[in-house]
């Protein structure tokens, strides 16, 4: 009986959804100047065919096309940004079959 408590409570943990941990800029973050990409760090490894990140242009979102996922995390090239607030969404397909979304928004000062 305890042998199949333990192996339940394994297989329970191998598959929690992944979640973002750590983001740079971070979320509320107000920068002196455009920051060259944006790192997102997950407690799991990302699946990179079915994950993105897209930038508020006026009231569009665009992909970042230069994004890459090394495991746990996700970087994307930022292009040259003016100063104000911008926002940025995020969609992942964790290792465990989990789809996952969440924004962030960070300030460039004048």
């Amino acid at each position: 009986m305890c042998l199949l408590l333990c192996a339940l409570l394994s297989a329970t943990t191998a598959h929690a959804h992944s979640r973002l941990i750590t983001a740079q800029p971070r979320h509320g973050e107000i920068l002196a100047n455009s920051p060259a990409q944006v790192v997102l760090d997950f407690s799991a490894p990302v699946e990179p065919a079915f994950s993105r990140i897209e930038i508020l242009q006026g009231d569009k979102w665009s992909i970042l096309k230069e994004t890459s996922v090394q495991g746990k995390r996700m970087l994307a090239a930022l292009p040259r940004l003016p100063p104000g607030k911008h926002h940025l969404r995020w969609s992942i397909l964790s290792a465990d079959g989990h789809h996952q979304t969440g924004t962030l928004s960070f300030t460039i000062r004048p």
